[in-house]
């Protein structure tokens, strides 16, 4: 098959693959990021190495830039896996810890104790502790259900040729921004005041997923015209 990709777009994917191999042996921890990271990362290192990319071909593009001069949608789309990807990292971490939901009760204790906001303080005692099960399924799934959103939609997107699919993927994307901004919102209110670190992420978070909401509200809006 004819290289498709140009020589500086080839030693990036090569040294790109070589990152996220690096990163699937020592960084994850998670068993099924390690596998999709090191699925990715030969992906990758094929495409450097033999020079084709599928999904230019695919389009009819010559390079990756030409297809973001096309459609910017794909850059926000980029920037949307780094959602992706906490999301379901943080969701999956709850799914595989047994001890998570059994601990948040004390963990809602903790919010409370000296916690800035009254009201959150209230619903954190009367409401969120004696439904700490039902909360606990809520803010796992929630994560995951976001951050599996955010990567099929980028991905279906990116692939795909048909207009009406990739209106119905910027859909899903913003439902799934939105979610994660709710969660971010719970987050910086419950335990904000704990650390800066906690406030600081929830806050850029929000802001970052806040700015993608109105890009695509804005960009669908734009379509039904």
């Amino acid at each position: 098959m004819k290289p498709n990709i140009q020589p500086w777009d080839r030693v990036a994917r090569v040294l790109f693959g070589v990152i996220v191999a690096y990163a699937a042996y020592t960084l994850f921890e998670n068993p099924v990021a390690r596998v999709l990271a090191a699925l990715g990362a030969l992906f990758t290192l094929a495409e450097g190495i033999t020079g084709v990319c599928y999904l230019q071909r695919h389009l009819g593009i010559r390079s990756i830039a030409e297809g973001m001069r096309k459609d910017p949608i794909l850059i926000l789309l980029t920037v949307q896996l780094v959602f992706a990807y906490e999301w379901w990292s943080s969701g999956w971490e709850k799914v595989t810890n047994p001890l998570f939901a059994d601990g948040l009760p004390k963990t809602f204790a903790a919010f409370a104790s000296n916690n800035p906001f009254p009201w959150v303080k209230n619903f954190l005692t009367t409401i969120a502790t004696p439904n700490a099960a039902t909360f606990a399924l809520l803010v796992t799934w929630g994560a995951l259900a976001a951050g599996i959103a955010l990567f099929a939609a980028a991905a279906l997107y990116a692939y795909s040729k048909n207009a009406k699919m990739k209106r119905w993927m910027v859909a899903l994307s913003l439902a799934a921004l939105i979610g994660g901004m709710l969660l971010n919102a719970t987050y910086f209110f419950s335990a904000g005041w704990t650390g800066p670190g906690t406030k600081g992420m929830n806050v850029v978070m929000f802001w970052i997923q806040a700015m993608l909401v109105y890009a695509y509200g804005s960009w669908l809006a734009e379509e039904r015209r």
